[in-house]
């Protein structure tokens, strides 16, 4: 089941070692049911390992009550901020708008509509390029954006300069994997041609620069779109079986790459499954992330 984040507490923790102690926080962020059992189950935890170091015990009553008052259920949004603004976020970020995204994503779609848009900006709508450029847009938005908006954001995003000295966007997409796909349809679009010269080349290696990936990553990235078989061409026997794992033919794009990812990690990820189906889903979504890095280029 899929809860709601909705608050945040500041847990305590008391630990006994005979000679010596600690003592922490630990944040808990959730839904308000998730908050209050941790809280809970902390504070018996306190109760337990925190009496074993003379005098520092004493500290243990101090934890356990503290903790015990945090487990009602009630939405503390002071608290939420507070953990959002550790790892440099905002509530914001998390409200999610009348197009279907939070402002976090609309951030990161942002990014990858104004990267691909330089991308493209010398081809037409119709263009094949474009066409990837704009599959890669709705992909990122897991489908929030129609393929209409997608076009309006590359072509506007696209063209536009940031000034001097602001940050980066592609600063924004943290995931290396997410950083990858991107690479590889930036790749994708300009091999759309069947031609990479010196120049694409070029350019290619300064926005792998910019989304914090190698030299030899690209090259990767580069290696395994020339050996996919979309064409004829044959392709190694381990590219064949990642793709036939993640349900894909051979010269899928990046964008269905990323996205028969993601569905097949929604049914099989552990943590999604009933107990008893949970070693099984263990062993297949191992598969699958193993499939999915293989074909994106993760060394």
């Amino acid at each position: 089941m899929v809860r709601t984040v909705e608050t945040a507490e500041k847990l305590y923790v008391v630990r006994g070692f005979l000679l010596f102690s600690r003592q922490g926080s630990v944040p808990a962020i959730g839904c308000q049911d998730c908050v209050a059992a941790e809280a809970r189950s902390s504070a018996f935890r306190n109760l337990l390992l925190g009496w074993w170091s003379i005098p520092w015990g004493l500290l243990t009553p101090f934890a356990v009550l503290q903790n015990l008052f945090r487990s009602r259920r009630r939405v503390n949004r002071q608290g939420l901020a507070e953990v959002l603004a550790s790892v440099g976020l905002s509530l914001d970020d998390l409200v999610v708008g009348s197009d279907g995204m939070t402002g976090q994503q609309r951030a990161i779609v942002g990014a990858v509509a104004r990267i691909l848009g330089q991308v493209v900006v010398h081809s037409g709508p119709t263009s094949k390029e474009w066409q990837l450029a704009r599959q890669a847009v709705v992909d990122f938005s897991d489908g929030k954006l129609s393929p209409e908006v997608a076009d309006q954001w590359l072509a506007n995003i696209g063209t536009e300069v940031l000034p001097v000295g602001a940050p980066q966007r592609e600063d924004l997409i943290t995931d290396k994997r997410d950083r990858l796909v991107l690479l590889r349809v930036a790749v994708e679009v300009t091999l759309a041609d069947g031609v990479l010269s010196s120049a694409e080349r070029s350019a290619l290696a300064t926005l792998a620069a910019r989304l914090r990936l190698t030299s030899s990553e690209l090259d990767l990235v580069i290696a395994s779109l020339a050996d996919v078989g979309a064409d004829g061409r044959a392709i190694s026997p381990d590219v064949a079986q990642a793709f036939s794992t993640l349900g894909l033919d051979p010269g899928a794009s990046a964008a269905e790459i990323r996205r028969a990812y993601k569905d097949l990690m929604l049914r099989s990820h552990p943590d999604l499954v009933e107990e008893g189906d949970r070693e099984v889903a263990t062993r297949k979504s191992a598969q699958i992330n193993a499939a999915h890095d293989l074909l994106i280029g993760v060394g």
